[in-house]
């Protein structure tokens, strides 16, 4: 897989190998993990976004894969606001 996603607040660009959804506090941020190289892996996580709602998140991801399956073209994909601030 090749894809790069831009993370909510605009500050990374990361190029992402395995997304999941982990609570953090009162949100659910989705985030990826960070490889230094394809030997070795830390247990350090990029948040890519948060949301309010894990129904939110759900959806997030699920804009991901529907982005992977129909629109990938070498693209990066931008992560979404929370709908409701």
């Amino acid at each position: 897989m090749n894809l790069w996603i831009r993370s909510q607040n605009k500050t990374i660009l990361a190029k992402v190998n395995k997304i999941e959804i982990k609570k953090d506090h009162d949100k659910y941020a989705i985030v990826s993990e960070r490889f230094i190289d394809d030997d070795y892996r830390e247990d350090v996580y990029v948040c890519l976004g948060k949301y309010k709602e894990r129904k939110r998140a759900l959806e997030v991801l699920d804009e991901i894969q529907d982005f992977l399956w129909n629109d990938y073209r070498n693209e990066v994909y931008e992560m979404p606001e929370d709908e409701k601030k």
